[in-house]
C-alpha cells in the first residue's frame, strides 16, 4: 500500500465517491471545554474597532463557544455593552453587527468564553461590568484562566467574583487597584480591565496563559490604536503584524500617554506556560506558547504548527515496525490533530489521507457546552469516506487523549459501521491523568482515560477498543517547545515535578 500509484489511486477513491453520514450521538460522552479568548482595545479618541474587534475573535473561537460579548466605553464614562450565547458567528447577530459596527469609542473589550467556573448563565458571560463601591464609576473585565482560591460552589463565576472584589477596594488611585488585585490572586489569568481613562493587561507570575498586544494607526483619527489578545493571529486578523508579550507577572497600562509598564514579574521562581495551548487550544498560525526573555522575542519565536510537526516526528520515532508494515493509512483527526498527523505519515513513509472530514466552518465540536448539542453537532458534521474504509488497517492520529470519549466514537464508527480491520490509537499529547485547576474543565480524575486506568497504557487501549495505543511523552513536549518551563501538570507524574498545578492544587476548592 506504499506504493506511489496506489497513493494515487486512493485519492482518485476519495474524490469520486459519495460520502456518508452517520449518527454518533450514542458514542459521545462528554466535552473538553479549554480556555477563553479575549481581545481589548484603546486610543486617545473615539475611534470604530467592532468590525476588527469581531474578526479577532472569529480567528480564536477555538478558544471557547458558549458565548460571547463586546463593550465599548463613551467618553461620558458611561458604557455600551452586549453578550449573547453561542459561538462568535451566532452570537454577534446581523442585526447586532448592524447596530455596532458603526460605533466610536476610546475603550472596547470583546471575550468569547467557556464555563469551567460557575454556569453558563448570561450573567457569567463576558466582558463583565461593576461599578466602583466609593464612586459608582464604571469598569469591565475581560479573563482567560481561572482564579483557583474562588468559590467554586454556586452559580457565579470566578470572574464575576473577582470584578466584585475590584469593586470593593477602598482605594481611589487605579494603578494602585489593579496592583493590589494582580498580587493577592493566585491561579492563572491574562486579564484586561477597561476603564474610562485607560486599559490595564495583566498576565498571571508564571506566565500559564498567553497575552500579547500591537498597535496600528486609525486611518480617521490618526491615532495610534493599542491592541490585547490572546494569541498573535487574532491580532494578525485585526492588521497587525509586530507584536509585543505581555510578559508573566506583568501590569501594563495603556491611555493616552501610551504604554506604562507599571509592574515587572513578582515572586517568580520560574515560568510554566501551559503546553496543552500548543497541543490542543492555539490557532496553529499564532506564536509558540513558551518561555522567553524579552517582550519582542515573541515576533520571532516559532509557530503553533511548528510545535505540532514536531511532535509528529517525536511520535514517529516511537513506532512498532511491524505496525508500520500492516497499516494501510494514517488519518488525522479533523483540527489540530491534521498537522502532527502529516508529519508523522510523512515520516514513516506511509500514506495519509483525511478520510475523516470536519466540515463545520472551524467549530471545535468538542467544547461545545451542552452534551446533547456536542452529540448533535459529531452527528451532523463529521463526514467518512465508507468504500475506502473497508477492509483497511488504519491509523488514527489526534492532537491528545483526555477522556476517551472522541477516540472510543470513532473506533466505534471505523470498525462497526465502515468495517476497518484494525484501528491503532496515535496522540500527540502525553497522558492526561490529572485534573486541571487553571483553566481547562477537568476536575475530576475519573473523567480522564488515563486518570481511571492510573495511565496503565494496556486497559486505556482496552477500554477506547484500539488494537494499540501509543502517546508521546512529557520529554518529548519539552523538546518540541525548546524549554522546559512549561506546566505539564495534567501529565502523567506532574512531570516536569514543579508545576503550577502542584501549588496551586491545594487552594482548589470544591475538587
Amino acid at each position: 500500500m506504499n506504493s506511489p500509484g496506489i497513493f494515487v489511486f486512493i485519492i482518485c477513491i476519495l474524490i469520486t465517491m459519495s460520502v456518508e453520514r452517520i449518527d454518533s450521538t450514542q458514542y459521545e460522552k462528554g466535552p473538553v471545554l479549554d480556555h477563553c479568548g479575549v481581545v481589548a482595545a484603546y486610543s486617545s479618541k473615539e475611534f470604530t474597532f467592532y468590525p476588527r474587534g469581531v474578526s479577532g475573535l472569529h480567528r480564536i473561537n477555538t478558544r471557547g463557544q458558549s458565548g460571547a460579548g463586546v463593550m465599548s466605553f463613551h467618553d461620558d464614562g458611561s458604557i455600551s455593552k452586549f453578550q449573547n450565547k453561542g459561538m462568535v458567528e451566532d452570537a454577534f447577530t446581523p442585526e447586532i453587527t448592524q447596530e455596532w459596527k458603526g460605533k466610536r469609542s476610546r475603550s472596547w473589550a470583546f471575550q468569547t468564553r467557556y464555563g469551567t467556573h460557575g454556569n453558563n448563565g448570561k450573567h457569567n458571560l463576558q466582558p463583565i461590568v461593576r461599578a466602583l463601591r466609593s464612586s459608582g464609576e464604571q469598569f469591565s473585565i475581560i479573563h482567560n484562566g481561572n482564579f483557583v482560591k474562588k468559590n467554586r460552589e454556586g452559580d457565579i463565576s470566578d470572574t464575576v467574583q473577582f470584578a466584585e472584589e475590584l469593586a470593593n477596594i477602598d482605594i481611589e488611585d487605579w494603578d494602585e487597584k489593579i496592583l493590589q488585585i494582580q498580587n493577592s490572586n493566585t491561579g492563572a489569568w491574562s486579564l484586561v480591565v477597561n476603564t474610562k481613562d485607560a486599559m490595564y493587561a495583566m498576565r498571571d507570575p508564571y506566565g500559564i496563559r498567553p497575552l500579547s498586544y500591537g498597535i496600528y494607526q486609525d486611518p480617521e483619527t490618526e491615532k495610534n490604536v493599542y491592541v490585547v489578545a490572546s494569541e498573535t493571529s487574532a491580532l494578525e486578523a485585526m492588521g497587525i503584524s509586530e507584536f509585543t508579550e505581555v510578559m508573566p507577572g506583568t501590569v501594563l497600562r495603556f491611555d493616552n500617554d501610551g504604554v506604562t509598564l507599571l509592574q515587572h514579574a513578582t515572586n517568580v521562581r520560574r515560568q510554566a506556560q501551559c503546553a496543552f495551548e500548543n497541543a490542543y487550544t492555539k490557532d496553529p498560525y499564532s506564536k509558540l506558547h513558551a518561555r522567553r526573555e524579552h517582550p519582542k522575542d515573541i515576533n520571532i519565536a516559532t509557530t503553533v504548527a511548528d510545535f505540532r510537526e514536531k511532535t509528529g516526528r517525536l511520535l514517529a520515532l516511537k513506532e512498532d515496525p511491524e505496525i508500520v508494515k500492516r497499516a494501510d493509512v494514517v488519518i488525522g483527526v479533523p483540527g489540530t490533530g491534521i498537522v502532527g498527523a502529516k508529519t508523522y505519515a510523512s515520516a514513516l513513509g506511509l500514506p495519509y489521507v483525511q478520510a475523516i472530514v470536519d466540515d463545520n466552518n472551524g467549530e471545535r465540536t468538542f467544547i461545545m457546552e451542552n452534551i446533547d448539542e456536542i452529540a448533535q453537532k459529531v452527528a451532523n458534521h463529521f463526514e467518512f469516506k465508507p468504500t475506502f474504509l473497508r477492509g483497511m488497517k488504519i491509523i488514527i492520529v489526534d492532537d491528545s487523549v483526555v477522556r476517551g470519549n472522541i477516540i472510543e466514537g470513532l473506533i466505534k464508527l471505523l470498525k462497526e459501521v465502515y468495517g476497518a480491520d484494525e484501528v491503532h490509537i496515535r496522540a500527540l499529547f502525553p497522558p492526561v491523568d490529572k485534573p486541571c485547576y487553571l483553566g481547562v474543565a477537568t476536575k475530576e480524575i475519573e473523567e480522564l482515560l488515563a486518570g481511571r486506568h492510573n495511565s496503565d497504557i494496556e486497559k486505556m487501549r482496552e477500554e477506547a477498543g484500539a488494537d494499540s495505543l501509543v502517546y508521546v511523552t512529557a520529554e518529548d513536549i519539552i523538546e518540541a517547545t525548546g524549554n522546559d518551563q512549561i506546566c505539564l501538570g495534567c501529565t502523567v507524574g506532574h512531570f516536569p515535578p514543579v508545576s503550577p498545578v502542584t501549588i496551586y492544587e491545594a487552594n482548589a476548592v470544591g475538587k
